[in-house]
């Protein structure tokens, strides 16, 4: 039998002790299973990493020979395959030693995956020319497109349900002061109204009083330290979403990524709220996957018949917006009609 390292045994434990504590938070577990382990937490988390990495990799004859080296040449490799597979294998050529063979340098190969990143024209860009804009410079577009954008017809749909719908409209985007939008985390609001419709300053502060306006309001959510901070705040960030929903229309939920979206939606209840694209929080896309149209995520609320989206920084224009202004129109108009 080929020997494997410790690390990979305690990783594959590790998957599948949480996946028969599926309920139990990861942070929770992970203290507790590496205090029984005799682990530090952060070791016990380096080792999952590590063996998840490489479960990933296809090559079964690669795998075996990541499994025989160390936790940290394993997820070099990993992510590094996931990238570009051809370099990986070319440089394992020359990389090899022992018998069984297995990686015995891990600062070569750190040198050796850093440069292949940096010569890589998608590594040297890909976190800075595709970051998305701050929150206040992507509902500014909004603005500026003038008519050429409409909702997204998931939107349309829950805003014609208030009867709240003017037919012509002029957009309007405020940041608010007022006590309460500070204290709910409301960065944004924008307000859809009638064409010269006269509105009082008043209007753009928590509570809002009734008119003919419709209001969305932005909560944005900062990005944490690890994913987990999402699951143990998902209380309080979802508490303030619903206190915002009692004076606006939609309020919608800003995440830093979608990873962190799942990590908020995998503990908050699907009862209490009519749901609408509610991804599987158990099954995160894999890298590498091809990427799907995004869909806005929207939990309707019975009473008083406000609805919260939670989306991120990068799918927040798609999530609001129809790239066909034709098909947006005719939904809107659709549901217009008696």
């Amino acid at each position: 039998m080929e020997k494997v390292r410790k690390w990979a045994l305690i990783g594959r434990l590790a998957a599948i002790v949480q996946k028969r504590q599926s309920g139990q938070p990861r942070l929770a577990f992970e203290t507790d299973l590496a205090g029984r382990l005799g682990l530090s937490r952060g070791a016990l988390r380096n080792y999952s990493d590590a063996s998840r990495l490489v479960r990933d990799v296809p090559d079964p004859a690669l795998r075996a020979v990541l499994f025989r080296s160390s936790a940290v040449a394993a997820s070099i490799v990993g992510r590094w395959f996931r990238r570009d597979p051809d370099a990986v294998y070319r440089y394992l050529e020359t990389a090899l030693a022992g018998t069984p063979p297995r990686i015995t340098d891990d600062r070569a190969l750190l040198r050796a995956e850093r440069n292949a990143r940096q010569a890589s024209p998608r590594s040297a860009t890909s976190r800075i020319s595709h970051m998305p804009a701050d929150l206040g410079t992507q509902l500014a577009k909004i603005l500026s497109s003038g008519d050429t954008h409409y909702w997204r017809p998931e939107i349309v749909t829950h805003l014609s349900r208030q009867g709240r719908l003017p037919a012509e409209r002029q957009l309007l985007l405020f940041v608010p002061r007022d006590p309460l939008s500070d204290f709910l985390g409301v960065s944004q609001i924008l307000i859809e109204t009638h064409p010269g419709h006269v509105i009082d300053e008043s209007s753009f502060a928590l509570p809002r009083p009734t008119g003919p306006e419709i209001a969305l309001g932005f909560i944005e959510i900062p990005e944490r330290v690890t994913f987990e901070r999402y699951r143990l705040e998902s209380r309080q960030i979802w508490t303030r979403a619903i206190a915002a929903g009692l004076y606006l229309d939609l309020v919608v939920l800003v995440l830093p990524s979608s990873a962190a979206r799942r990590h908020l939606l995998s503990s908050i209840p699907t009862t209490g709220a009519e749901w609408s694209h509610r991804p599987d929080a158990s099954r995160p896309r894999r890298a590498g996957a091809p990427s799907c149209a995004s869909r806005p995520v929207i939990a309707r609320l019975p009473d008083p018949g406000a609805a919260i989206m939670v989306a991120t920084r990068r799918s927040l224009l798609a999530d609001l917006v129809k790239d066909d202004p034709r098909a947006a129109r005719q939904a809107r108009l659709r549901l217009q009609k008696p």
